[in-house]
This record gives structure tokens, C-alpha cells and sequence, in this order.
């Protein structure tokens, strides 16, 4: 879960998981618990791992070989 103060948070999670206070938080905990082993939890966490797919090692080498391949200008 993460709250709605920082900016971008749905880059992070998904909007299911984004809360503004503790009445969310206790009701998305209650959801989740709800919603434990079946296909709408499976879902879920595939949306969670689609959310830090660009964090993973793989892309982040990915990115980091291009560059180092194709060296371009450095923008201020």
C-alpha cells in the first residue's frame, strides 16, 4: 500500500492499494484478507509485479548497456 500524499504513488502500486488514511488502510487490509488464494488476489499481484517491472536488475541493465552503447548529449 502506499498513501496519497507522495506524488506518482501509482507508479509504485496499484490504485487498488493507494490509501488516504487509516479507514483505507483497515479496509483494504480487510479486502485483502477477503480476497486471500483466489483469482482476483493472483490478479493483484500480477499488477503489483507489472508496477516495479523497471526497477528490476534486467531492465535497469538493459537501460544502463544502451547508454553505454549509444553515448549521446548530456541534457541540462
Amino acid at each position: 500500500m502506499s498513501p496519497t500524499g507522495p506524488r506518482g504513488a501509482n507508479v509504485f502500486v496499484p490504485s487498488s492499494l493507494i490509501v488516504g488514511d487509516a479507514a483505507d488502510v483497515r479496509h483494504r487490509v480487510g479486502w485483502l484478507t477477503e480476497i486471500a488464494g483466489t483469482g482476483e488476489h493472483a490478479s493483484l499481484i500480477t499488477e503489483c509485479l507489472r508496477h516495479l517491472d523497471p526497477f528490476r536488475l534486467s531492465t535497469q541493465l538493459e537501460v544502463l548497456d544502451y547508454l553505454l552503447r549509444h553515448p549521446g548529449p548530456v541534457r541540462s
